[in-house]
Formats: C-alpha cells, sequence, structure tokens
C-alpha cells in the first residue's frame, strides 16, 4: 500500500421511514469522503458522511487459501469504523486493495474502491443512516498528463440501485457493468457511454448511457459530463480524475436514473456509484 496521498471520490445515499413509515431513499449524492494510509503500522483512517474519522479494524479477509492453511491472494478486507483508534461507530467498511504482493488477480495498480453501510444492515431495516461506494487512488500530478494523442479507458461499474421492494422495506441491488472513455489529449474531448446492469437476483442490462456535455480540457487531471438514452439528456452527472503516471488508470463517481422490466416487473429509481479503470 501506498503512504502518498490518496484522492478519494464517492457517493453516498440516505435513507430513513418517512411519515407514513415507509423508507425513503435519496438519490446518489456525492460523498465528502477522506482515507489516509499510516505506513508507520499499515493502518487506514477514513472519514465517511455522518461519521466521525476513524481507524479501519480488520475483522475479516476476502480471497483465497493455500490448501486452506495460508493466504494466496487477498484482495480486500472488511472492517469495522472504530471512533478515532479506538470505540466502535456504526458503520462496516469493505476495503478492495491495489494489486501487490498479495493481491495479484488481475486488478489496479494506482486504483482500488471500497464500500460501506450501517452495521446493522440494509435490507429490510425500517432504519435511519446511510451506505455508498467510494473510488481511491494516487491522482496523476498535471505535468504527467498526456497533451497530445488519444487513448481509451475500460472501465467497471461498481455501485447500487435503490427501489421500494415492498410498502415497508428498503432494498439495494448491486450494479456493475462496464464504461468506455476515449479521449483526445491534444483536442481536449471525450466521449463514451456507460452499460450498466442491475442486480435484484440474476444481473440484467439496462441499456446504454451516452456521455454528453463533457468537460475535459487538454492537460487537465479531471473530467465531467452527463448521460443521454435515446438522444433525450437525463437528470444525470459524472466526474473524475487520471491516476498513476501518465494518467494510466482513471476513476469516476456517478448518479443518474432508471426505468427498466425485469420478468414483467417495472424496476425505477437511482443508479449510482464509481468506476475503475485502465488505459487500453
Amino acid at each position: 500500500m501506498s503512504s502518498e496521498p490518496l484522492t478519494v471520490l464517492g457517493v453516498v445515499n440516505d435513507y430513513a421511514p418517512g411519515a407514513d413509515g415507509v423508507i425513503q431513499v435519496s438519490p446518489h449524492e456525492r460523498a465528502d469522503i477522506s482515507l489516509e494510509y499510516r505506513a508507520s503500522d499499515g493502518a487506514y483512517f477514513i472519514t465517511l458522511p455522518g461519521y466521525n474519522r476513524g481507524a479501519l479494524y480488520t475483522t475479516g479477509y476476502h480471497g483465497s487459501y493455500i490448501d486452506g492453511s495460508a493466504w494466496q491472494n487477498i484482495y480486500g478486507t472488511y472492517n469495522q469504523l472504530l471512533d478515532g483508534e479506538s470505540g466502535r461507530q456504526d458503520a462496516f467498511v469493505y476495503l478492495a486493495w491495489p494489486k501487490g504482493p498479495l493481491s495479484t488477480e488481475d486488478t489496479l495498480t494506482y486504483t482500488s474502491w471500497g464500500n460501506w453501510e450501517d452495521d446493522g444492515g440494509l435490507n429490510g431495516k425500517a432504519r435511519t443512516g446511510n451506505y455508498g461506494y467510494f473510488a481511491y487512488g494516487i491522482p496523476t500530478t498535471g505535468s504527467d498528463v498526456p497533451k497530445t494523442g488519444t487513448a481509451t479507458y475500460s472501465a467497471d461499474i461498481k455501485g447500487t440501485a435503490n427501489y421500494n421492494y415492498d410498502p415497508n422495506s428498503l432494498y439495494v441491488d448491486y450494479v456493475t457493468g462496464t464504461a468506455e472513455l476515449r479521449f483526445d489529449f491534444g483536442a481536449g474531448t471525450l466521449a463514451g457511454e456507460m452499460n450498466p446492469w442491475v442486480c435484484p437476483w440474476d444481473c440484467y442490462p439496462i441499456g446504454t448511457y451516452t456521455f454528453v456535455e463533457t468537460v475535459y480540457a487538454s492537460g487537465s487531471t479531471v473530467f465531467s459530463g452527463k448521460f443521454a438514452r435515446d438522444g433525450t439528456t437525463l437528470p444525470s452527472w459524472f466526474e473524475g480524475n487520471f491516476n498513476g503516471p501518465g494518467a494510466a488508470e482513471l476513476m469516476a463517481r456517478f448518479s443518474a436514473p432508471y426505468v427498466t422490466t425485469i420478468e414483467g416487473r417495472e424496476f425505477s429509481g437511482t443508479i449510482g456509484g464509481i468506476w475503475i479503470g485502465r488505459k487500453n
């Protein structure tokens, strides 16, 4: 893990029972999150919306064993959020690891991700709280962004779709899929599209979201835009930045509405989350 300063992009959903007892959930909003790594002892400290800054106390690992006796790969950690360096706050955080000695799958080198939720659990709970996803990475410096040529980046989507499954319970589904971003570094242009899938039980594609109203200037480390479906611009947004030397990788966060029919039932709400990707 790197002790270099980390940039974090996140999205958050707040939820609470309304006056009629039906759980209301906000659309995906930008989240102010900070993540720090202390190299002296390998500790991570995170500040999440609605929580105090706290250390991540690891309670388990996501990975694979060799013969059930030793870790072959560690892809991430499950963590309790502490209050400072002690105590406990009511949140669990999953932190995925970038590629390294114990994470040798085809992950990124300068970019990774995580998520959090209330430790009481979400599904079916009439509670007040929040949940979200974030991407983190080592940002590219302005002098290291290419100013000529073109590049295409392929990114994975990690996020959620929210909807009310029954009158008294909030259910949150995973969102997966891919995004492609095409930059002309000299001209300062960006084009691309996102192809998300929502996963209520199996995963189902919900169509192509085309980039519109993109903002990118030659030499910039950041970019943004909106989405359109069938030629109509949606009330939506995405924004991101490059990570690593030579803008080798990128990360972004996004929010957009969706409506889809799965096995005869209509699902609608917002999708949101993060992209993490690399230059092809």
